[in-house]
């Protein structure tokens, strides 16, 4: 028999009653007539892609900040309103397959920030809140594939003009 790392011993028959992975297990070569043989079998196995990435069907509403604004700039709102009427990812419902733990169809969890084309010094800033707009961070500057900010659909996403900008602000790669 197969022995775990608990010493206790696995038949096949127990593989097949219970789903089960056993980690630490002895594989030593036993003979002929045990769960283990010096014979080999040849596996094949076949991949199929299954987590395709979600699509941005069209581009999210201009937020409408007003110009040169007097008090707090208007708070544009959460990733998941900006984001949330052209996201999808309806070929990603994960859940009837994966458990409690696995991803629903159409369900924005957040976004990659990967890329700030707004100029800070001609247009403004873009900035973030993790506590419902109490406290503002800028978006740091050196975004990239492989330094990207991450921010959860319940973070509320803001851009703060300078003094006479109008117009649509530098884009922001996701």
């Amino acid at each position: 028999p197969l022995s775990g790392s608990g010493g206790s011993a696995v038949y096949g028959a127990d593989l097949l009653a219970t789903p089960m992975a056993l980690a630490g297990v002895n594989a030593t070569v036993t003979g002929t007539t045990t769960s283990l043989s010096a014979t080999s079998v040849t596996l094949d196995i076949s991949v199929a892609q299954i987590n395709d990435a979600p699509t941005m069907a069209g581009v999210p509403l201009p937020m409408g900040e007003p110009e040169d604004p007097t008090g707090p700039a208007v708070m544009a709102g959460p990733v998941a309103l900006l984001l949330g009427p052209v996201f999808s990812d309806a070929t990603d419902q994960q859940k009837a397959a994966g458990g409690s733990t696995a991803s629903v169809a159409n369900t924005l969890a957040g976004m990659a920030i990967t890329g700030d084309a707004a100029n800070p010094a001609t247009q403004g800033t873009w900035r973030y809140s993790t506590d419902g707009g109490a406290n503002w961070t800028a978006l740091p500057s050196d975004l990239s594939s492989t330094n990207a900010l991450v921010l959860g659909s319940n973070v509320q996403l803001d851009f703060v003009p300078v003094a006479n900008f109008n117009g649509q602000p530098g884009a922001l790669t996701v």
